[in-house]
């Protein structure tokens, strides 16, 4: 169930992130179950402190070049 939700989460997040022009490249979760077992996020979701993200704009030339994404982490 946890891998289910923490999927499901990073493909929205990448959603979002394409609307922005930027590409999630990766994130954490903190999840945890409450006092009744629902499942919970504990923690920020695709906040810059937990994710990764590259300029979607620039990708694609800077990798043919070899160089390092430009990155917003």
């Amino acid at each position: 169930k946890v891998k289910e939700h923490a999927f499901a989460l990073f493909r929205r997040g990448q959603e979002v992130a394409a609307k922005r022009g930027l590409i999630l490249v990766d994130t954490k979760y903190e999840m945890g179950y409450d006092a009744n077992g629902v499942l919970c996020v504990g923690d920020e979701v695709h906040t810059p402190d937990s994710s990764r993200y590259w300029v979607q704009g620039s990708y694609e030339k800077r990798f043919a070049e070899g160089k390092e994404p430009e990155s917003l982490d």
